[in-house]
């Protein structure tokens, strides 16, 4: 007899993602999911195969995608996950501005801009100055477009892992 997150952590080394992914839900369906309790399972075994995707799964399933506010900010998250960088915190009020999001531990602020929101020159000078804002309250600012994420990830999660001393 094993508990649910032992069950899941096995079937994730030799299940298909879709397989993975719909007994998470089905997990969920009966109320058994418990995200931190798997997630920190599967920290316990680093390097076991499937933990990383069974992480990712589950959070995806509760994690904090339903708190963002665009598509290109769930691109970010799920970018995030699947890289295995700690979740950040999402829609922060910092130095009178509302950050995307905002890694405390490494003080680091990343805003994520598209064309709809961004494209006008007031939109810009407004980033600008909350950006400025940011970096004299002693924030890291790292800003990204849904066009880099999708076309350049690694270099932006290359600047990103500098911040978070990955």
């Amino acid at each position: 007899m094993t508990t649910v997150d032992r069950t899941l952590l096995d079937l994730a080394s030799i299940a298909t993602e879709k397989q993975l992914r719909n007994a998470v839900a089905e997990a969920d369906r009966q109320q058994l999911l418990d995200v931190p309790s798997l997630t920190a399972l599967c920290a316990s075994r680093p390097g076991r195969r499937g933990t990383a995707d069974l992480t990712r799964i589950a959070r995806e399933r509760r994690g904090p995608i339903s708190s963002t506010r665009s598509p290109p900010e769930r691109l970010f998250l799920r970018l995030c996950m699947q890289r295995g960088l700690p979740t950040p915190a999402s829609n922060v009020p910092l130095a009178g501005y509302e950050a995307d999001f905002f890694w405390p531990a490494a003080n680091l602020v990343v805003e994520i801009d598209s064309y709809g929101y961004h494209r006008s020159w007031p939109e810009q000078e407004a980033d600008r100055a909350k950006d400025a804002a940011l970096q004299v309250a002693g924030h890291n600012v790292l800003r990204y477009t849904e066009e880099t994420l999708l076309a350049e990830p690694d270099a932006a999660f290359s600047q990103i892992n500098h911040f978070l001393d990955l």
